[in-house]
């Protein structure tokens, strides 16, 4: 056969087959690679006691397919619900469609973070009208002072779920003035029975004064949302503290210039999600105590004469925002021996990487935070060389042996680890060993969790 016709006739072969291909597809005989449905998504955000539907149009929205998650047909993203197409078109399959705020959802927030997802199954040819109701993640915690806060020197309420998750208020906190605020508190996916609150205040005569208060969802009389028994994502707590001038179970061999002036009545009101009735929560009150005075001795304690022991600021748990308002102002861990203390050996774990490879670089001057640890005690390069790392104002002295008391200046450090960022979920942990001159030895740990920046 000649060329010319050869290549007519393939001619001729190739466009018999493009008609019937075109002749299937428009008869309906052919079969799809990938039968295709669509999925109509209805978007909204449910807080307690309302539905503010217009916040979720900036959620970010994702379609997975958990069984073909390399497949970009059954996988998509949107960066917002008023930008998505709807309906969306799907290969048929089992899907997730979930959205939430824009970011990620971090311990301690200035603002509510909202989720929700529903299962999807796409059928072909069909649309699929799928509602996602987007519920607030964490709890808010507010807070409702009298004026009498105003007159205290300083002042500290934290708040333990009974984990390493801490919220605290400082006393910068209250930025208008009218005695309120408000944080956000992720109390994870299975929530907290219970709640210990520690208020620590020091008073103008320079005594400060302790009370610890717990309350658990379970004591609610009322009923709420599915029976759940943890306070949960949602949940809103507005604690109202009111000052009184009658301690608790006062100590009454206790010096006079130390006793406890005050004492702190709390009142705790939630409303739970889905609900806009304000319930009371019973409140199990702890005791007051005295404590250091500007230049005194610490009293209104159970330890006893002569024991060793070391006091962490905000209860070993320390959280704030990167350049927020909430960073305390100081935080010792205050030593007691009245033994004399022997050896006080200090390591860092860093909360995120520059801060490791920053004290690791340490080492170098003798001061080894990482692997051993450093030894205070008679230090004679911590004052000069960490001082000056520190920057200035930011000194560390170092104990001596036979000291009976000791203040180790944690707070020195937040200007060094603020600049390398937050440190959220993780956390810079300083962990303190220490003995005394009579044998005895206790160990702490104190962290220290920065938010990332509003």
């Amino acid at each position: 056969m000649k060329n010319k016709n050869k290549w007519m006739l393939g001619a001729l072969l190739i466009g018999a087959l493009a008609s019937c291909e075109m002749k299937d597809e428009l008869t309906g005989t052919t079969t799809s690679s990938q039968e295709m449905g669509a999925l109509e998504l209805d978007l909204s955000v449910l807080e307690p006691g309302s539905r503010a539907i217009n916040l979720a149009d900036q959620f970010p929205v994702h379609i997975t397919c958990p069984d073909d998650l390399d497949n970009p047909e059954k996988n998509k993203e949107f960066s917002s619900y008023s930008s998505m197409e709807n309906p969306v078109q799907l290969p048929v399959g089992d899907y997730i469609v979930s959205a939430n705020t824009a970011g990620e959802i971090f311990p301690i927030m200035t603002a509510p973070y909202y989720k929700g997802s529903e299962p999807l199954i796409i059928s072909a040819g069909s649309t699929e009208q799928v509602e996602v109701v987007c519920k607030m993640a964490n709890t808010k915690i507010k807070l409702d002072l009298p004026e009498d806060f105003k007159t205290f020197q300083s002042w500290t309420i934290l708040f333990d779920d009974g984990t390493e998750n801490t919220l605290t208020f400082g006393t910068n906190d209250d930025a208008d003035g009218d005695g309120s605020s408000a944080l956000y508190w992720y109390l994870g996916e299975t929530g907290a029975p219970t709640i210990i609150m520690n208020i620590t205040a020091t008073t103008s005569k320079g005594v400060e004064v302790s009370q610890s208060e717990t309350f658990s969802k379970s004591d609610v009389e009322e009923s709420y949302e599915d029976d759940e028994n943890n306070f949960v994502g949602g949940d809103a707590l507005n604690i109202k503290i009111d000052v009184t001038d009658e301690p608790i179970d006062p100590n009454p061999d206790e010096p006079e210039e130390t006793k406890p002036e005050i004492s702190f009545g709390v009142t705790v009101d939630a409303t739970f999600n889905n609900t806009n009735e304000s319930v009371t929560i019973p409140v199990t009150p702890g005791v007051s105590g005295g404590g250091e005075t500007s230049g005194g001795e610490t009293g209104g304690d159970d330890e006893e004469e002569g024991s060793l022991s070391m006091q962490m600021p905000s209860n070993g748990h320390i959280t704030y925002t990167l350049g927020g308002s909430d960073q305390p102002a100081s935080a010792d861990v205050v030593i007691t021996a009245p033994n004399g203390i022997k050896s006080m050996n200090v390591k860092i774990v860093a909360g995120n990487e520059g801060f490791e490879t920053t004290i690791s670089d340490l080492s170098g001057v003798g001061l080894d935070f990482v692997t051993n640890g450093v030894e205070l005690v008679g230090n004679e390069v911590i004052s000069g060389v960490l001082g000056a790392f520190l920057g200035e104002g930011a000194s560390v002295e170092a104990p001596q042996a036979g000291d009976v008391s000791y203040k180790f200046p944690v707070g020195a450090f937040f200007t060094l680890m603020n600049g390398f960022g937050a440190t959220a979920p993780n956390a810079h942990t300083f962990k303190i060993v220490l003995e005394d001159q009579a044998g005895n030895k206790i160990d702490d740990e104190l962290s220290v969790t920065i938010n990332p920046a509003a």
